[in-house]
């Protein structure tokens, strides 16, 4: 599970970095918690976020197809790593 959940986003990473494309945030913040569950060494939270981000292009352009300004509902799965909490799964709701 986490090392899947490493390799898609290690994956986006790559894919932005051989394009020379890049993620600005100027928001990233928790709204609220909306529930957090905790049994044995996973936990699950769920979260409203605000998010404000905008994709440049190699050459400086931004790609409006994948800015955005929003408020959205995200659940996050976590376990326990040699002792810190790594996320393993998210969905957006």
């Amino acid at each position: 599970m986490w090392n899947f959940f490493y390799k898609k986003v290690v994956s986006a990473i790559d894919l932005l970095q051989s394009n020379g494309a890049y993620y600005r945030y100027n928001v990233q913040r928790v709204e609220s918690v909306e529930e957090f569950i905790s049994q044995g060494n996973v936990a699950t939270i769920k979260v409203n976020l605000t998010k404000d981000y905008t994709l440049y292009n190699s050459d400086g352009s931004i790609d409006r197809s994948s800015s955005n300004f929003k408020t959205l509902t995200v659940i996050y799965n976590m376990r326990m790593i040699n002792g810190n909490p790594k996320i393993y799964d998210s969905k957006i709701i």
